[in-house]
């Protein structure tokens, strides 16, 4: 369904034409300053603008599509669909509403069981504390993971990292035996570079698999037909392990999910990531990039740019659409969330919450995105009171139990499913 508005029309396309017209007399003076204050209007400006320019809902799922109706992307899902062709891959970054696993989970389950399963995908190297993983369980006695959100530091996609000594396992919690590819995102820092991968069947590889001193600095390792449970082997202590990507070896189509979320993580802390993070994003090969941000830039510090914040997922849109640029990408809103669940007739919402609901909306419009509203499927503002009342959602008014974020997965999957259609 099309719903086309001039934004002339609205006060805030005139707020913007004003600017417009206003900066250009200065761009000579100052390009840099005139470009950033523009940019600050544009952010600004769609807080007064409830209508959408031009946008595609798939059906009642409140799925927005501001791109084109055939990209690649969507006419490669489209084939999975109807025609069962094809591996379609799916890559979720977020905070954690995704690093608790349930709603990728349902996600993926629910996607895979009409459009086939393809693997495991990508996963975070080891356990973290506070955070659950449904695919794998982890063991490692001397392995500990470390998270970008513990300080800067020279981190890969995800922005976790298993180190230590000795043996790593990762076990999968369903029991799947089958012959997988594997890709890991990994960095040696000393020794010989000896990283061994020992399989489910007893065989051991060296990695790199040509059997080289490794190069120094993070690079993708890739192993084929190796079974599950897998351990990697660092007898030298030298390795830092990242993403760890499974994908089955014999399967003629499908799909695969990878969720790589951190608790309490904002998109801009991305910033932590390597400068080539976007080159491990690349070894995915994803066609769909899905952002799942914005509930703790909502309860952030007193004083948000909210102009700042939109640059940087602007800056991190160019650096996604660079690696991959016939990949499409979705931003999920901020789901309603409460500061004080006691408070009023709806409890008191985070103090920024809808303006970064609207600055997300807005980035996605201007960068040809899909949006989905996760308040929206709540049922609006004020709606989290009834989730917690009906036992779905958590007493601190902010996170989901599994059977609330299976609604919300399974739901967004449907609205994928539909573009599909």
């Amino acid at each position: 369904m099309f719903r086309i508005r001039s934004q002339s029309c609205t006060l805030a396309g005139l707020v913007v034409q004003a600017l417009i017209l206003v900066l250009c007399g200065r761009a000579m003076a100052s390009p840099e300053a005139a470009i950033r204050a523009y940019e600050a209007a544009q952010e600004n400006a769609v807080l007064l603008s409830a209508p959408d320019p031009l946008s595609r809902r798939a059906g009642g799922c409140g799925l927005i599509n501001f791109g084109p109706a055939a990209p690649p992307w969507l006419t490669k899902l489209r084939d999975l669909r109807q025609r069962g062709t094809g591996v379609f891959r799916i890559v979720l970054l977020g905070d954690s509403h995704t690093a608790c696993s349930y709603f990728g989970d349902a996600l993926r389950e629910r996607l895979q069981g009409r459009l086939g399963n393809a693997g495991f995908g990508w996963m975070q190297p080891n356990a973290v504390r506070g955070q659950y993983v449904a695919l794998m369980s982890y063991r490692g006695e001397r392995w500990s993971t470390k998270s970008s959100r513990e300080g800067s530091g020279d981190f890969p996609l995800g922005g976790l990292v298993a180190q230590g000594s000795g043996t790593l396992t990762l076990t999968p919690k369903n029991g799947d035996r089958r012959p997988m590819s594997l890709k890991l995102i990994a960095r040696c820092d000393c020794g010989t570079g000896r990283l061994v991968l020992r399989d489910g069947e007893g065989r051991q590889l060296l990695l790199p698999v040509s059997g080289a001193v490794a190069q120094r600095g993070w690079q993708v390792l890739e192993a084929h037909w190796v079974a599950l449970p897998l351990s990697f082997i660092d007898p030298e202590a030298c390795w830092r392990i990242g993403p760890i990507g499974l994908e089955l070896e014999a399967s003629p189509s499908g799909l695969t999910l990878s969720a790589l979320g951190i608790n309490g993580a904002e998109l801009h802390e991305n910033r932590k990531w390597r400068s080539g993070w976007p080159r491990d994003l690349a070894a995915t090969a994803a066609d769909l990039v899905i952002l799942e941000y914005g509930t703790n830039e909502a309860f952030g510090r007193k004083n948000v740019d909210i102009a700042q914040l939109a640059w940087h997922w602007r800056q991190s849109i160019r650096k996604i659409r660079w690696a991959l640029p016939e990949a499409g990408i979705l931003i999920v809103g901020a789901p309603e969330a409460l500061q004080d669940a006691t408070a009023g007739s709806c409890g008191e919402r985070p103090l920024h919450l809808d303006r970064v609901q609207a600055m997300q909306k807005s980035v996605a419009r201007s960068n040809q995105a899909l949006y989905w509203s996760w308040q929206e499927a709540m049922g609006g503002s004020c709606s989290m009171r009834r989730w917690m009342s009906q036992g779905l959602a958590l007493q601190d008014g902010v996170h989901f139990n599994q059977a609330g974020y299976r609604q919300f997965g399974a739901a967004l999957a449907e609205a994928i499913l539909e573009l599909a259609e």
